[in-house]
């Protein structure tokens, strides 16, 4: 398995300390009892315990457990952005949301659908740090919605392919977010 297509499955036990990873080569292995490793490119202490389930391999028509939250780096013309793992369509922020306080429900999620999981696979290529990535309570409880640098974040039903970003700047309020976490406010 190529390290490209290694995906770190991030558990809800994240928040507890607890998960897995990708070797340089690609192959899965985990940080357990009194030594430490490497998940998804981050150093992991040696109190983490065993993960909740082991790393899969993503985009290339293999699977991710059910209600996996999946994340990659996608390259537009506004540059490397988060991306949905398993279609590449783009990840968005809402300005008007608060931190990790998701706002948009309603006819609002009928353009605007919220990235919802019950864990979360990140690519190798994801560049994170611990606690970048958790899943929020929404409004109105219901599954759980991915939250990078404290910005809960949906795909644009205008977006039909891998890569685009039609939904850019829409009402000024509405951008991809880069790689780095943060929201891209230029629109070209």
């Amino acid at each position: 398995m190529s390290r490209v297509g290694c995906v770190a499955v991030v558990a809800l036990a994240v928040l507890a300390g607890a998960a897995s990873g990708c070797s340089a080569s690609g192959s899965s292995h985990s940080a357990t009892g009194a030594s430490s490793g490497t998940a998804g490119g981050v150093t992991m202490p040696s109190s983490i315990g065993p993960p909740p389930s082991a790393a899969v391999p993503s985009g290339t028509g293999d699977t991710l457990p059910t209600g996996t939250a999946a994340v990659t780096a996608m390259s537009t013309p506004l540059g490397e952005v988060l991306a949905d793992g398993r279609t590449g369509r783009t990840f968005y922020v809402f300005t008007g949301d608060g931190k990790d306080s998701p706002t948009c429900t309603g006819a609002c999620t009928r353009d605007w659908t919220p990235v919802t999981g019950s864990q979360i696979g990140i690519a190798a290529t994801v560049t994170y740090r611990p606690g970048e990535f958790k899943l929020v309570a929404r409004p109105g409880g219901g599954p759980r919605q991915l939250s990078v640098g404290g910005h809960p974040v949906y795909l644009f039903a205008g977006d039909r392919l891998a890569g685009q970003t039609s939904g850019q700047g829409a009402q000024g309020r509405w951008f991809v977010i880069g790689t780095d976490g943060r929201p891209v406010t230029r629109t070209s």
